[in-house]
């Protein structure tokens, strides 16, 4: 039986932890799916949190009736029940294929402690638990410098690639895995891309910023080649744009041209907290991520390490505003026309993984939404 004090507020809180943790396989529903926000949930297992909210314990499958019960539960609650028949069911754990006419990118966002270094902390393990989950997606976005050797090598940057190629023929993932990647302190900055195949293109940061000038080895040009490779590699006829931290807004401050991308990823290194001077957050979104997409007029998608502060929560990892008349000052994340299907946190050896995917139509180019 259903407790009578569970409330609509007790069932919202339920939706929206599962729109942040996923809904385990075993509560999927086969039968019924409560209709939120144009999304779907199972109907017994949104009661079954709920009464967590309201009882501080979860009520259990066999304690009450699916169907008629649970149904009628939701309706005198004001929520939607229908069949059912969808085939996708983003909210889930189970990352369902994409369709034919979608191409899925997943943006990985880390939460970190500044006190250790990247090689300490587990980094290609919680890369390997990341791609697993989402193996059936088409891109994997990684932070800026999510691996960092002593020198640049290209034994060693191979040796990566071989790492991530190794693994994505193993578990037989398609993905392409974006990954940042810093040499000698900082002094050369580095997007990857790696397939099943290896590696697909690489990029050099061009843009660096007034306290790198002098420091860093920057690239020649916004479309220099590195170790023979360029930073534009193909997805299902979709090109993608490597961009490394500041070359986000390089791409707008350079007045550059579109090279014929279709989307562009900005790897960023990472953000402090709040007032320390690196902490450019809303920054990066509004200058750079939108001001890229306004200027390229395609989606931008990006991603960073938050050290030592909680990643906010509506920091926007892809962005999509092509108002050509407005200033990027004027730029709000509510303008952004860019919505994510999915949201999971994953937990690493010292971090946390907060991962959004998105889905782009390609019948229909430069589309993205929520499938």
């Amino acid at each position: 039986m259903i407790p009578g004090n569970i409330t609509r507020e007790n069932i919202l809180k339920a939706i929206e932890k599962i729109d942040i943790e996923g809904t385990p396989k075993n509560r999927q529903s086969k039968t019924y799916d409560l209709v939120y926000n144009d999304r779907y949930y199972s109907p017994k297992y949104v009661i079954s949190l709920a009464c967590k909210f309201a009882n501080d314990a979860e009520l259990q499958p066999f304690q009450f009736g699916g169907g008629n019960e649970a149904n009628g539960f939701l309706h005198k609650h004001g929520f939607e029940v229908i069949p059912h028949k969808h085939e996708t069911k983003v909210n889930h754990i189970d990352f369902t294929a994409p369709t034919t006419a979608s191409l899925n990118i997943v943006t990985i966002t880390l939460q970190s402690d500044s006190s250790i270094s990247n090689n300490k902390v587990g980094r290609f393990e919680l890369l390997k638990t990341i791609v697993d989950r989402f193996s059936t997606s088409h891109v994997i976005l990684f932070p800026g410098g999510f691996f960092d050797i002593p020198r640049q090598k290209q034994k060693a940057i191979q040796a990566i690639s071989d790492k991530i190629r190794d693994h994505l023929q193993s578990i037989s993932s398609e993905a392409v895995v974006c990954v940042g990647i810093d040499c000698d302190h900082g002094k050369d900055q580095l997007a990857m891309s790696v397939s099943r195949d290896g590696t697909l293109a690489i990029g050099r940061k061009f843009n660096p910023t007034k306290n790198e000038k002098g420091y860093i080895r920057s690239a020649d040009s916004f479309n220099a080649t590195e170790m023979g490779f360029s930073r534009i590699f193909d997805v299902l006829g979709e090109k993608f744009y490597l961009a490394v931290c500041y070359d986000g807004f390089g791409i707008r401050q350079c007045d550059i041209s579109n090279p014929g991308v279709n989307a562009v990823l900005v790897l960023v290194h990472g953000f402090y907290e709040r007032g320390t001077g690196l902490s450019g957050d809303v920054d990066f979104a509004r200058k750079g991520f939108a001001g890229a997409s306004q200027h390229w007029s395609c989606p931008v998608f990006g991603t960073a390490v938050f050290f030592d502060r909680a990643i906010p929560e509506n920091w926007p990892t892809g962005v999509l505003w092509r108002n050509m008349d407005q200033s990027v000052k004027n730029f709000k994340y509510s303008d952004n026309q860019l919505k994510w299907n999915q949201r999971e946190q994953i937990k690493g050896k010292r971090e946390i993984a907060l991962c959004y995917s998105y889905s782009l139509n390609i019948e229909n180019k430069n589309e993205f939404h929520g499938i």
